[in-house]
């Protein structure tokens, strides 16, 4: 919309110009290498057309500069939207981070001690479940016993 009021103002300063240069009786213009010639009141309504033209651009330049102020307040309105929900996230991570470290104080590792018949250490989940044992958990075993 501001390109068209911009080409709306540089028409209309054109035309204005042209109708004060040449203001005497009858009045010729040379626009593309063609000759217009106009009366007084021909000349009077090219002016009133002029006049309107630059009213229409400015109507519309100032719709395109209002679209544009409250498409940048609302971008910036979602901006601090997100980051006041991203502090918000960060603080509750924050606080669920303590609580598991009071709950579980000390995780064990995966280097503690065997497992034992039956029951495989399953790292990250600080307890010890009973699964079903594989060939490779039975070789595992008898390694161990035999050290």
């Amino acid at each position: 919309m501001i390109v068209i009021a911009v080409l709306l103002f540089a028409a209309v300063a054109a035309a204005t110009a042209g109708v004060i240069a040449g203001a005497q009786g009858n009045v010729s213009f040379d626009i593309f290498d063609e000759a217009i010639s106009a009366s007084p009141p021909e000349v009077f309504a090219a002016g009133a057309a002029c006049g309107l033209a630059a009213a229409i651009g400015l109507w519309m330049a100032r719709i395109g500069a209002r679209r544009t102020t409250l498409r940048r307040r609302e971008m910036r309105a979602i901006r601090k939207d997100r980051a006041r929900e991203h502090a918000e996230l960060a603080r509750e991570r924050e606080a669920l981070e303590a609580e598991r470290k009071s709950l579980h104080p000390a995780e064990p590792t995966t280097e503690a001690e065997p497992a034992g018949p039956g029951r495989r250490f399953v790292a990250g989940f600080g307890k010890r479940r009973t699964v079903a044992r594989t060939a490779q958990d039975e070789r595992v075993a008898a390694e161990q016993s035999t050290k």
